[in-house]
């Protein structure tokens, strides 16, 4: 079954790195999508979570931080 997105330990470490990050740039830059972790893990479906994974990472990519993400190691991701 293919990776749906992080565990939330390693989602919210990628979350407050891409946060830092953004506020550390000398852009206007806004927050990353907040994970969906504790209440939003338990109360969210896959697809859900898959959903804004994938908005995460288009976040990344459009302000260039996708560096973080590819940090993140295969053992660490939900696959449902």
């Amino acid at each position: 079954m293919p990776p749906i997105c992080p565990m939330p330990v390693p989602w919210n470490d990628a979350y407050q790195e891409l946060r830092e990050a953004s506020k550390q740039s000398a852009e206007s830059i806004p927050p990353p999508p907040i994970p969906l972790i504790l209440n939003g893990w338990a109360f969210s479906s896959d697809e859900e979570k898959a959903q804004r994974w994938l908005d995460t990472i288009a976040w990344a990519e459009k302000w260039g931080f996708q560096s973080v993400l590819k940090g993140i190691p295969t053992e660490s991701m939900y696959c449902g």
